[in-house]
């Protein structure tokens, strides 16, 4: 995933390791069990995000762990164990906030100040949740499964979902948001 300022891209790989590449695509920094043993992530990396004033990101693996860094020292800040592999892990578009998805059918809302600060728990689909992804508006955010859904979620009222997409024949393992017409997932026009 690329920083928001477009320039630094940060990637993880499936030996745990998170590498930082500059623009013209040359490695700069990498943090692996070999240059930082007690930080870094011991199993495959499922998916990174990076908070809004490239501050700080997060990562999330098959060691079970979310975890939060500085992205100017890469130094680890956080670390939640979620119980199963973590599969993907959003930032909040404006707030400290993260929302992942797991192995355990699972949605977390996490706290990235906070170490093992779990906001809320939500138990709703029935199979590997693969993907989170937040709208720019910061109200919404989208779940897919394994269990062949996609489900619309509004931060302020997380009861239940808004809308829940079925209709897939498969595993849904990625998702993204329209770039110009977001509130069409809300209004059913997607």
């Amino acid at each position: 995933t690329w920083s928001h300022d477009e320039q630094t891209m940060v990637t993880g790989d499936d030996l745990g390791a998170i590498k930082y590449w500059n623009p013209e695509m040359a490695m700069v920094h990498r943090i692996d069990n070999i240059s930082n043993p007690d930080e870094a992530h011991s199993q495959p990396l499922r998916d990174l995000s990076i908070s809004p004033m490239d501050l700080k990101f997060a990562s999330c693996g098959d060691d079970h762990f979310v975890k939060v860094w500085d992205y100017n020292t890469q130094k680890c800040e956080r670390t939640y164990n979620q119980g199963n592999d973590v599969k993907s892990v959003a930032w909040h578009p404006t707030k400290g906030l993260l929302v992942c998805g797991d192995k355990n059918n699972v949605i977390t809302l996490l706290d990235p100040r906070v170490a093992d600060k779990k906001l809320r728990t939500i138990y709703d689909h029935k199979g590997e949740v693969s993907v989170v992804r937040w709208n720019r508006n910061g109200h919404w955010f989208l779940s897919g499964s394994r269990d062949q859904h996609v489900k619309l979620w509004d931060l302020r009222a997380l009861d239940e979902p808004i809308r829940d997409y079925s209709g897939q024949n498969a595993a849904v393992t990625s998702i993204a948001w329209h770039p110009v017409h977001e509130d069409m997932w809300v209004s059913g026009g997607m």
